[in-house]
């Protein structure tokens, strides 16, 4: 009986695998599978394989046989009655698992089902399975499936009927297939993945399956095989950690270890196929055959003939890799399949996409991040005509693809021809980006070769720094969905705990306040249920929600009612946060009509670094088709006139705000085309019931932070699927869309017309050709740049319900929008089904039918490769004008133009190709440099709202010696130059190029200025900017001396200078300086030689002050001139980084000695005590909370005498707290720094590179300047007037520690979080302690040492001679003062920049005199200079990089190590503290000292006094106190 029914399944398998399902097209089908009412087929009828039923008698008959065998194996357990004797090899049965899954408490429920009593979660081994390898678990596991209810047989689908079926860990051995049911999780132990093994003998088509085949002879509702699950509509499945074992399996031959056939929501994630290794073997991993899917992630597959075997309408497979399988991927049929990070080894074929069975009805593939490595061929197709899609053609992409030991990358095999192979040289291929099919670049076809290879670049923040498979390019980064498999069901919070989730009690109070008593350490488990929520929530950052079985949260009530002005259901983070946030399994949804609801805004963005801190996995937006929604065919039944306004769902189903970053997984956004909920339940005819529901649009984008979209969809809204607005910075794959089936009745934007403009670039349907108003948008791209979308499946299956105009591919007109992008936009393998047009770019129509991959139903169209170009936004030229404010206007867009408008690519690109050097969002292409990139460039970019109207590389010669001319601007210097050129692109061998730009605002700033005669002065009217001894040889030596004046009584430009010395070798101006004038002599007697001109350089002025600097205005401290600031001088040895002590208050010191005694008292050193950098320790002692009531005499910090120890070897130490005991016993916790190089080293060496070539330093010119300029490293003479300046000053470790121990934050206000005991603390920090585990992210990038304490691991984020990347060269005098401003003293209060008491001797002083006002108003410039160094964009990258580096280290050590488990929210806290106390602390220093000033003066004036600077002074503070505005705290990191 046994060896029948084993021919049998093994017959019909063999018939099953021979001709595997494909979507069918039928009318009847939903859509993502639907064709025209005539029922065409794309492929030839199938005959049906007879269906194998297992009976009880058979199920008897194989347990006798088993035991037989066992009793003729003595490697086989003898199993008795309920007894196994004498097991040689047998595996005890498993002990309990670890996972919190397995004991977590179960409170869920789906009360919007019909059963009450129903059993979310289920334990096979509550249900009888052993799984101890031995017994047979097949039909305890059923039971467990089938408990109290399912939605299997008669049942297509349900919402009420979900489940979780959780393994332990074990080994279950199966004899026949397992069917899993709809809504069902099956979850195995994820610390000890259990094994799923089947049998000697197995009756079945998989071990598990998604889909059961009815055997009635009948046709599904897909023309098909009767199933109980319609393939496209086969949702919400999950199985996760598990081993499929089927290498114990002699019969069938033929088999798979999951049968899979799913559509959306789908995912499978952690699972090894252990198939047979024998070299005749049939087995297959996954046998996917129909569906419209779908994600798959972290699979592994080893042995066996094929891993995966079938296809699917679209997928998104990730973290895949095949080992010694035969054929890795064999498709059958598919439109769009990502494959990334996929990695094939000892194969013989990579992908077969041919199919088999004589025609190429493969779609297209994508394989990015991957490698092949020993395989024979990578891939098969069938067809590479580009031209002809008979029999139909198949797209490839290879991304960043390594072949390793590969003989052919490409065999083409068309019919009964020879194979043609393209063969790999020396076997062995890195390819940045090869495609086989048809490329656009805009609207023109590239070619029409079909293969073709190109550069196509990526941003640098999408990518993993890692590239552990050294892929030519840095992989796009990813992250797994986070299981938290070594936390405890303690670590978790029931939402039924504290709320109903009851679909009828207002949920919304009570889960705000659980997501905000339970973040950073806690995770929110939601229980399944329906929580209504009746207003906006708001998840918290460091939140981590865990759903169970897709828990849901529902919009309801009036506040989610008005269209034009919606109301957001869910809020993830606030705008502007940065940091963690994890959340999945969830559904969110609504009940009843809300036309008004937005269903998930997304704010946060992740820490920078850290793919995924910011996440989201397997959750989705339902709006209607379910039962509870109110919105199902019941109320909305399909409406082909008219629109019911009950009917209307929403307003968005997600929104990616500009301040947003997100990490997406497996996101299924869904307006309903039917309902999900099978209303019988006793009829197997399976047919679905359509309804009308309106959601007005679907997924808008508009963040340009780094984002990455993986396996995500977005159906069936009215305006739009996707739109990305302004979008930049992120990667996506592969997307799918359909439209509504119910337009265009109504047409868009009905019925929400009234809603158009609510948010940003709703699209208003004009009704013409490029842009009509039949139906919604799949993908609209508007003013976007960096995008890479790789693959997208972008459906129109219907015409008001009807289908005959899907052969026609007339079901729209347009499918795709792409207007006024500005670059860097790729997509690869663009799918489209049903429209007459593919494209709309910028007015411009791509036909559907110019690109149709088959002749057959449904006849879809395939672009491998689009490239969008851009359309510049004009701006209209300002008009001359000669009022204040208008020159004021003209002056900030010529400061903006010269700072900020334009940058230069940092690495070589091929400039031939659009795709990679197009420059970013917003900005235009003006040349490119070729300096060290050979035949390639490096682009040139300014922004298309400013762009200069010509540029131009300025040098030729041996010498080069290149030079502005007059109104141009100094952009950029180059050893090579590049285009366009006045010369060549030929090496200088001295000298350099320069790239000048018109600054086109120049006349008009210019206008009222002119040039005086020879031997003339400016008139009293006017100001007097510019000096030359003659212009063009005018003068003689008897009449000479010219001189620049401008009628405005405010000049427009300051700090006219001429540069070039001697024989004018150097005669270039500082970068973004605008030339004037140039000539021979300028402002010296004696020429230049070899015809060379001197040039006189200027800048702006951006204050336009009445005043400007001269001999008399800064008498003592001359801005003008540039002289050290005395006042803030650092005279300490830091050449080798020897110094890190606690600035003192600040004091002019009248000569070292004074500076050195200073230094003494503020560290509370003797006079004899001998100043030794190795020997230097500066003391503080620190007590708990507890020990300062033991000793309430004792001060929290106070100074400590004496030495200390000599620091640790590669440290500067330089900080030591004691901690004071009631009981006299002190401990000591050390900080040293890490060593650094002065400035004179810090660039020596390949690290040296690293360190920015620019140094920093307050304006030139005019005495009321705040101004932080640039200057060129390579042109200083010296150092002597910079430092190495820590971007987060090392005082910054001293106040956290500070904060750790005793919870004073900086501003002096308590810390809402526990700190961490001073012993468990102390056990981690100090250097010689090494207690903390191996591993966690690096400090820095070039870090090699894996620190064991925190204090290494802090100190190396803030910069050592390792991480020279976080210095920046500052001017010495401002570098002081920057160390004073972020110094907190022993009392816990800021050191001021200057005493009180000596800025009150100032000003007495300067009223006296009536001049010396510079005394009291540069510290006061200097403070605001320093917050605007902070804020220069390359400044505060380096700073924003030190915080995220240390809340890396902060967060993995909470994580690791329990006794830190406080230490990330102690950091989150501290460091927004921080940054905000020291800018409030900066602000008020600054404004009081301008209130003494104005108070000193005002009272002398009344005296009778009159000092003869008054007005000037009043003047200065108005400035001075207007730059107030620069002292911010930093933005979130």
């Amino acid at each position: 009986m046994v060896d029948e029914a084993l021919d049998q399944v093994e017959e019909i398998n063999g018939a099953r695998f021979a001709l595997p399902s494909r979507n069918h097209y039928s009318p009847r089908q939903r859509g993502g599978g639907e064709g025209d009412q005539q029922g065409k087929t794309a492929f030839t009828a199938q005959s049906q394989p007879r269906h194998f039923k297992m009976t009880q008698e058979l199920k008897d008959a194989a347990a006798l046989v088993a035991k037989i065998d066992a009793l003729n194996d003595p490697q086989t357990p003898i199993i008795q009655g309920n007894h196994t004797l004498g097991p040689l090899n047998a595996r005890a049965e498993a002990a309990g698992g670890t996972f919190w899954m397995q004991n977590i408490a179960r409170k869920g429920a789906w009360p919007w089902g019909k059963n009450p009593n129903h059993k979310v979660f289920r334990n096979v081994k509550n249900f009888g399975a052993k799984g101890d390898g031995v017994a047979d678990d097949t039909d305890a596991i059923n039971k467990a499936i089938a408990e109290k209810d399912e939605c299997s047989g008669a049942c297509y689908g349900s919402t009420t009927m979900g489940a979780i079926i959780y393994f332990p860990p074990g080994t279950y051995l199966i004899k026949s297939t397992i069917e899993i049911s709809y809504g069902m999780q099956v979850i195995g132990d994820a610390n000890n993945p259990p094994t799923l093994k089947s049998d000697k003998n197995f009756f079945g088509v998989g071990v598990l399956s998604t889909d059961k085949y009815w055997g009635d002879g009948k046709t599904g509702e897909d023309d098909r095989d009767h199933e109980y699950y319609i393939n496209t509509a086969n949702f919400h499945r999950q199985i996760r950690n598990f081993v499929i074992d089927t290498t114990g399996t002699a019969r069938p031959k033929t088999m798979a270890a999951l049968h899979y056939q799913v559509a959306q929501a789908t995912s499978l994630q952690n699972i090894v196929f252990k198939l047979s290794s024998d070299a005749a073997t049939e087995q297959v991993g996954i046998y996917a055959e129909n569906g419209s899917g779908g994600f798959m992630s972290d699979l592994s597959f080893i042995s066996g003939k094929t891993g995966i075997f079938g296809g699917n309408q679209q997928f998104t497979a990730q973290r895949l890799s095949f080992l010694n399988v035969r054929t890795a991927v064999e498709m059958v049929w598919d439109w769009g399949w990502m494959w990334k990070s996929i990695k094939i080894e000892n194969s013989h074929i990579g992908f077969n996409l041919t199919n088999g069975f004589g025609g190429g009805h493969v779609g297209s593939i994508t394989v990015v991040d991957s490698v092949f490595k020993n395989c024979d061929i990578a891939v098969v197709i069938a067809n590479t005509n580009v031209s002809n899609p008979n029999p139909g053609r198949t797209s490839i992409s290879l991304d960043n693809v390594l072949l390793d030991g590969v003989t052919t990358w490409l065999r083409e095999q068309s019919g009964k021809d020879a194979p043609k192979d393209n063969k790999v040289s020396g076997n062995h291929k890195s390819i940045d980006m090869l495609t086989v099919g048809r490329a656009y670049s805009d609207t023109k076809l590239d070619d029409e070769k079909g293969i073709r290879e190109f550069s196509n670049l990526r941003v640098d923040s999408l990518v993993d720094e890692r590239n552990p498979w050294n892929l030519p390019k840095k992989p796009y980064a990813e992250r797994a969905k986070p299981q938290y498999e070594g936390r405890s069901p303690s670590d978790f919070v029931h939402l039924k705990d504290s709320c109903k989730g009851d679909g009828v009690t207002d949920d919304t109070a009570c889960f705000q306040k659980v997501l905000n008593d339970n973040r950073d350490g806690k995770l929110v488990f939601i229980d399944a249920g329906t929580y209504i929520l009746t207003d906006t929530v708001v998840v918290p950052k460091g939140s981590h929600i865990v759903g169970e079985n897709w828990a849901q949260l529902a919009a309801y009530g009036p506040k989610f009612q008005n269209v034009k002005q919606p109301k957001v259901m869910l809020r993830m983070g606030q705008p502007g946060d940065v940091g963690q946030l994890e959340i999945q399994d969830l559904v969110f949804t609504s009940k009843g009509p809300t036309p008004g609801a937005v269903f998930v805004e997304w704010n946060i963005q992740g820490y920078k670094g850290e793919p995924g801190s910011a996440g989201m996995w397997d959750c989705h937006v339902r709006v209607g088709g379910a039962i509870g929604t109110g919105l199902t065919s019941k109320e909305c039944p399909p409406s082909k006139s008219g629109i019911n306004p009950n009917c209307q769902g929403g307003s968005m189903m997600m929104h990616l705000t500009k301040q947003g970053g997100a990490y997406l997984e497996n996101v299924w956004l869904w307006t309903a085309d039917h309902d999900l909920d099978d209303p019988t339940t006793v009829d197997n005819a399976n047919s679905l019931i359509q309804t009308s529901v309106y959601n007005a649009r679907g997924f808008l984008i508009e963040s340009k932070n780094p984002t990455w979209l993986y396996g995500t969809a977005s159906e069936h809204s009215v305006f739009y699927q996707y739109q990305f607005f302004q979008a930049a910075n992120l990667v996506a794959g592969i997307i799918q869309t359909e439209q509504p089936y119910y337009q265009p009745n109504p047409k868009p934007p009905e019925p929400f017309k009234d809603a158009v403009g609510v948010f940003n670039a709703d699209p208003t349907f004009p009704c013409n050709d490029t842009e009509p108003c039949d139906e919604g948008w799949a993908l609209r791209m508007i003013e976007s740049s960096d995008i890479h979308i790789i693959g997208a499946g972008l459906y129109s299956w219907f015409d008001t319900y009807t289908q005959e105009c899907v052969p026609k591919s007339s079901c729209q007109k347009v499918m795709t929008e792409f207007k006024n992008n500005h670059g860097g936009i790729q997509i690869n393998n663009l799918v489209t089904i049903g429209a007459t047009n593919m494209i709309n770019a910028d007015g411009k129509l791509i036909g559907s039918k110019d690109n149709l991959a088959v002749s057959v139903h449904p006849f879809w169209s395939d672009i491998v490769s689009y490239s969008p170009g851009g359309t510049p936004l004009v701006t209209a030229p300002q008009p001359i004008t000669q009022s204040d404010k208008e020159l004021e206007d003209l002056v900030d867009k010529m400061n903006a133009h010269l700072n900020e408008d334009c940058y230069r690519f940092p690495d070589c690109v091929d400039m031939d190709n659009p795709q990679v050097s197009s420059c970013g969002a917003g900005y235009s292409k003006v040349g490119y440099d070729r300096s060290d990139c050979g035949n390639h460039g490096k682009p040139i970019c300014c922004k298309t709202k400013t762009a200069p109207s010509a540029c131009i590389w300025r040098g030729g010669g041996l010498d080069c010696n290149g030079q502005c001319h007059e109104g141009e601007v100094h952009l950029f210097w180059s050893s090579r130059g590049g285009w366009p050129t006045e010369g060549n692109e030929n090496q200088c061998n001295r000298g350099g190029k320069v790239f000048c730009c018109n600054n086109d605002e120049f006349p008009n700033l210019t206008h009222d200025c002119r040039w005086t005669g020879c031997g003339e002065t400016c008139d009293v009217t006017e100001a007097d900017v510019a000096f030359t001894l003659s212009l063009n040889d005018d003068c003689r030596l008897w009449k000479h001396d010219m001189h620049y004046c401008c009628k405005h009584n405010r000049a427009p430009l300051q700090n006219c200078h001429w540069v070039g010395q001697g024989d004018c070798a150097d005669n270039t101006c500082n970068d973004h300086e605008v030339v004037l004038a140039r000539d021979q002599q300028g402002d010296s007697w004696t020429g230049c030689f070899w015809s060379r001109k001197r040039v006189l350089c200027c800048t702006p002025n951006p204050d336009l002050s009445e005043f400007y600097c001269d001999a008399s205005v800064c008498p003592k401290y001359d801005v003008c001139q540039k002289d050290d600031y005395e006042w803030g001088e650092d005279n300490d040895p830091d050449d080798e980084g020897d110094v890190w002590d606690p600035p003192p208050p600040w004091d002019p010191p009248s000569g070292d000695h004074e500076h050195d005694e200073l230094r003494r008292r503020a560290m509370g050193m003797g006079e004899s005590d001998d100043f030794s950098v190795d020997e230097f320790f500066h003391a503080l002692s620190a007590l708990s909370a507890s020990e300062a009531e033991a000793e309430p005499g004792v001060k929290d910090l106070v100074p400590r005498q004496g030495g200390g120890k000599k620091p640790p070897k590669g440290t500067t130490g330089r900080r030591n707290y004691r901690v004071r005991h009631a009981i006299n016993v002190a401990l000591e916790l050390y900080l040293y720094a890490r060593r650094y190089h002065g400035p004179t080293r810090i660039r020596n060496g390949r690290l040296g590179k690293t360190v920015s070539r620019w140094a920093y330093r307050q304006g030139f010119g005019s005495c009321s300047t705040t101004n932080i300029e640039r200057v060129k490293v390579d042109s200083l003479p010296n150092f002597d007037d910079f430092d190495s300046d820590h971007s987060v000053e090392l005082q910054y470790i001293q106040d956290l520690v500070r904060a750790i121990i005793n919870g004073i934050l900086p501003s002096g206000a308590n810390m809402q979080t526990p700190t961490i005991p001073f012993n468990q603390f102390e056990a981690y920090w100090n250097y010689d302690s090494r207690n903390l585990p191996k591993g966690g992210p690096r400090p820095a990038p070039n870090t090699q040492s894996d620190f064991l304490n925190l204090n290494d691991k802090f100190f190396e984020c803030i910069g050592s001679t390792t991480n020279r990347k976080a210095f920046r060269l500052f001017e010495k005098g401002l570098n002081g003062m920057k160390g004073r401003l972020m110094n907190i003293d022993d009392d816990g209060n800021r050191v001021n920049p200057v005493s009180q008491q000596r800025m009150e001797q100032y000003i007495e002083g300067a009223i006296a005199i009536g001049s010396d006002e510079e005394d009291f108003l540069s510290p006061m410039r200097a403070v605001i200079a320093i917050w605007r160094f902070m804020r220069e964009p390359e400044v505060l990258d380096d700073m924003q990089n030190v915080r995220r580096r240390l809340a890396a280290q902060s967060r993995w050590a909470a994580q690791t190590v329990n006794d830190l488990r406080n230490l990330l929210s102690i950091f989150e806290e501290f460091d927004t503290d921080y940054w905000s106390a020291a800018a409030e602390w900066a602000r008020d220093w600054v404004r009081n000292n301008i209130a003494l000033a104005r108070r000193m003066y005002q009272t002398a004036i009344a005296n009778g006094q009159n000092p003869a600077n008054a007005q000037r002074v009043f003047n200065e503070l108005r400035l001075i106190e207007q730059d107030l505005q620069y002292i911010l705290a930093l933005p979130p990191y």
